[in-house]
């Protein structure tokens, strides 16, 4: 009987994982096609550089001549 309840147990922490996966995933992908919906009313050439411009800072360099 133990061993009946432990398979039943683990198969529900399984599905539950499954899930928790599935809607990350999903998640992502409707992010992304927001995203590109969001380019596509904006047009092409200029959507990106506008809507999403890039956040990396570079650090200027020490140059001691």
């Amino acid at each position: 009987m133990k061993t009946n309840k432990k398979l039943t147990i683990s198969l529900a922490a399984l599905a539950l994982a499954g899930i928790a996966v599935y809607l990350v995933v999903k998640k992502q992908a409707d992010d992304e096609a927001e995203i590109l919906d969001n380019v596509a009313e904006e047009g092409y050439e200029t959507a990106h550089d506008i809507l999403y411009p890039l956040k990396i800072q570079r650090k200027k360099k020490n140059r001691n001549f």
